[in-house]
């Protein structure tokens, strides 16, 4: 049995490409946990994907960087969907210049990373298809990104968790508990 104490002041971030299934995945994480969810300016609602893109690139460092002063000074845990590594991903697959200088500088002991995959084409097929939103990414973006994903991961040589965001639902939910109370 985990203690609440043991997962005071744990940075839990859903990290993984767009259809993947995050924020569901958070939505599910949080009504299960009492969890403090942070969203940050990829949250934020955009009139194109242009204008997404150009304000992420220029409010997440600022965000990030709030995020982690804030998250020095809490001891309860913070749920996040997204947070550094999608800022090391995304300029990878869209050509962008991004300084990721504190990710190196920063503290991660605590920190819980959920990857959830997504390179089943057909899964991702149907997703965007039933997904209501300006994104209009194809799917071979999508591949793309989830590849990224694995590289990053593979270099800043963090634990994480990986979920095959195609999984039925209530097990990714029973792995992600699992593994946010070891």
């Amino acid at each position: 049995m985990v203690t609440e104490s043991k997962i005071m002041k744990q940075l839990i971030v859903i990290e993984g490409p767009d259809y993947a299934g995050k924020t569901t995945l958070v939505g599910g994480i949080l009504k299960k946990k009492n969890i403090y969810q942070h969203k940050h300016a990829a949250h934020k609602n955009f009139k194109t994907e242009k204008e997404h893109h150009l304000k992420i690139d220029k409010q997440a460092e600022i965000d990030y960087f709030k995020t982690l002063e804030y998250y020095k000074t809490i001891d309860y845990p913070i749920l996040m969907d997204r947070f550094f590594i999608s800022s090391i991903v995304y300029p990878r697959v869209y050509n962008r210049i991004y300084d990721t200088a504190y990710v190196k500088a920063s503290d991660w002991s605590r920190l819980k990373l959920i990857f959830v995959s997504i390179n089943n084409r057909k899964e991702i097929a149907k997703r965007m298809k039933n997904r209501e939103d300006l994104l209009n990414l194809d799917i071979n973006r999508i591949v793309s990104l989830d590849n990224e994903y694995r590289k990053a991961f593979k270099q800043l040589n963090f634990p994480f968790l990986e979920i095959d965001g195609s999984e039925e639902f209530e097990l990714k939910i029973e792995k992600v508990m699992e593994y946010i109370n070891e």
